[in-house]
């Protein structure tokens, strides 16, 4: 986003006066070119999916950032998914052991992302608004990559630029200590700025569609848990690319894994012995809590597994999928490709 950003604006023979980024580990590239078109530029580094010290640490020189930028100075906000955990700025009284095990138990939990992200909101300097107060009165231009459904600008980065509504009683209840108990953060009320997608789920899907020739046809996106959106694809007529995003309920302390290799490991069960193949993948090449994007499965995978004594079945009883489609040879990796707008799925 960055560097299309500036590229945009060297066509007009214009640069940053200032400019801040984070991005996750190992995702930054043409950091050279991005500091010549800007030498003051602030890149900075944090975690993903849970946040980490840098997380904290890059909110606090954002908070700091924003403070010295006149008041008359245009900014574009530039926002993909991810933004939740790699710039934080928590309400008094949470540290950083509380916000990582909020953050844990969230992706965890199997909540839809409008619940999570109220959540989050609700314990933040920065977001539900946070960001677009701190940079009040400037002009804002929000650009955002959308790994929400329905493209709903607010609910990306967890509304940084937008007010969100509380999470309901009972959600604040269910929270692990000592969310249940604090008292949630109101949003700061906000007039929205200028907002548009640039990037999004269904962009992607009709890329691969016109890179098929024909092959492929949009099947939509599909959200919901992991073995539903199984079910469904099993009985889709095949040759369609999915998107969407699955949601998994983990006990504590599950083994690394992703949501779409479950997803893949749940087909290659199903499929078993037929000529169907599948493959899912998240789109910034990150799946879950491994550095692989994703996994391909075919009508041969469960029996190699089996075969190979990997037991796959106890592998999906204890969300360890990740172990065997690697043992196996079948996970992909990208690295980091530079977006984030959810995933993708490959019905065959």
């Amino acid at each position: 986003m960055l560097w299309g950003a500036l590229d945009a604006l060297a066509e007009r023979a214009l640069a940053p006066a200032a400019l801040f980024g984070v991005s996750k580990y190992g995702h930054w590239r043409q950091q050279a070119e991005i500091e010549r078109h800007c030498p003051s530029a602030i890149l900075l580094e944090a975690a993903h999916p849970v946040p980490d010290g840098a997380s904290l640490g890059a909110g606090e020189q954002l908070r700091r950032w924003c403070a010295r930028q006149p008041a008359d100075r245009p900014v574009w906000v530039l926002i993909s998914g991810g933004a939740s955990a790699l710039v934080e700025a928590p309400v008094s009284g949470v540290t950083l052991a509380h916000l990582q095990r909020l953050n844990a138990w969230l992706l965890r939990s199997g909540w839809d992302i409008a619940r999570m992200n109220a959540v989050r909101a609700a314990f933040s300097r920065l977001k539900g608004g946070g960001l677009a107060a701190l940079l009040a009165p400037q002009p804002i231009t929000g650009l955002m990559l959308s790994d929400v459904p329905a493209d709903r600008i607010e609910w990306i980065g967890s509304g940084l630029l937008h007010s969100l509504s509380p999470p309901p009683p009972e959600d604040v209840a269910a929270l692990p200590e000592p969310f249940c108990h604090l008292p949630v953060n109101v949003s700061v009320p906000v007039s929205p700025p200028a907002c548009r997608i640039v990037a999004s789920n269904a962009l992607a899907r009709q890329a691969v569609v016109r890179a098929s020739g024909g092959q492929l046809q949009d099947g939509g996106a599909l959200y919901g848990d992991v073995a539903c959106l199984a079910a469904r694809i099993e009985q889709a007529v095949p040759g369609q690319i999915f998107g969407g995003e699955a949601t998994v309920q983990l006990p504590s302390h599950a083994p690394p894994g992703g949501r779409n290799q479950h997803l893949a490991l749940l087909l290659a069960k199903a499929i078993a012995g037929t000529s169907y193949r599948f493959a899912a993948l998240g789109t910034d090449g990150t799946d879950g809590t491994t550095d692989v994007a994703g996994a391909w499965v075919d009508g041969q995978t469960w029996m190699r597994a089996q075969q190979l004594g990997l037991d796959p079945d106890g592998a999906l009883r204890t969300f360890d999928s990740h172990r065997v489609l690697q043992a196996l040879g079948q996970t992909i990796h990208t690295g980091p490709t530079g977006t984030n707008v959810m995933d993708l799925m490959l019905w065959l």
